[in-house]
């Protein structure tokens, strides 16, 4: 439950900096190549001042991963009153779910990348505001 409002309230919190913010993401950071969670600080934020459509623009999982952060706790808490386990819920504690999961994830990271690879912004947007382009034009001088 914590978590889940950990995930409102320091999006609120950040969401005047985020625009201007440093680069969170150690991929990113290091490799200049977008993750797959690449975009969610700021689609959370987005998601803090209920613009649904830029959360989406920025990184579509926000949105389910939201429904996940509500929905979750509220199930848990339902089963420890219960003393039992919802049947529907436990397939979705399956490792089959989990796979099927991080697939859909990497395919829609990859099409993100194609995307921004046929754009031609992944340079300027990604491997130019890496740590490793910055120190690598603050020893090219």
């Amino acid at each position: 439950m914590g978590a889940a409002l950990t995930t409102f309230i320091a999006p609120a919190a950040y969401a005047p900096y985020v625009a201007r913010g440093p680069v969170l993401c150690p991929w990113h950071g290091l490799l200049g190549l977008p993750c797959p969670g690449c975009g969610l600080t700021r689609a959370f934020c987005a998601l803090a001042r209920l613009d649904l459509r830029a959360a989406l623009a920025l990184n579509a999982i926000s949105v389910p991963l939201l429904i996940a952060l509500l929905v979750v706790p509220v199930v848990a808490a339902s089963e420890l009153v219960r003393g039992r386990p919802y049947a529907w819920y436990r397939g979705l504690r399956s490792s089959s779910a989990a796979y099927g999961c991080g697939a859909t994830i990497m395919a829609y990271h990859t099409a993100r990348v194609a995307y921004w690879i046929a754009q031609g912004t992944l340079v300027d947007t990604y491997l130019k505001t890496s740590w490793t382009y910055a120190w690598y034009q603050a020893f090219a001088r």
